[in-house]
């Protein structure tokens, strides 16, 4: 079973000022004291992407918005990468930057927390969505890099089927 990132502790890191009483709040108490509903409808297209389909495959809706398709298309043909490492390739998002720089107020430490949650969000809005089909749904360093990225593919073959998460 999954376990959630502990929310609350990385708000007490990262939002509690000087002098808060943090022991006495919970996660919505730290909503109604610093949170604007702005925020929360730009999140949302974090935590509950737009899902698109091409040519059986599903992706990120910003990977068309970007132009990609046509390259995943010539990527299938020229490519030695499975299909799953393509998909792979194509829908993660490197977390800090979808911030700008101003925005980017949290801690080193807490990209992870942010990046489990929305890998959480993505798993359940796949499943939703593709109830019949199986995805990975992962948390990682970009390759090569340290940035915390998250990403997902759809699991087609039985050898992966234990990877679904």
């Amino acid at each position: 079973m999954y376990k959630r990132p502990d929310l609350l502790a990385a708000l007490k890191r990262c939002v509690s000022p000087e002098g808060l009483d943090a022991a006495r709040y919970d996660e919505f108490d730290y909503v109604h004291l610093f949170g604007r509903a702005q925020q929360a409808l730009l999140l949302a297209a974090i935590f509950v992407p737009k899902f698109i389909e091409f040519q059986g495959s599903v992706f990120l809706a910003q990977a068309a918005r970007e132009g990609s398709l046509g390259h995943f298309q010539a990527s299938i043909a020229s490519s030695s990468m499975t299909l799953e490492a393509l998909e792979a390739s194509f829908n993660r998002i490197e977390v800090p930057y979808l911030f700008p720089t101003s925005g980017q107020d949290v801690p080193d430490s807490e990209w992870t927390v942010l990046a489990e949650l929305i890998a959480q969000s993505w798993r359940a809005h796949l499943a939703i969505n593709y109830p019949s089909r199986s995805f990975m749904v992962s948390v990682a360093p970009a390759a090569g890099e340290e940035e915390i990225t998250v990403g997902f593919f759809e699991v087609r073959s039985p050898s992966n089927a234990d990877l679904v998460g």
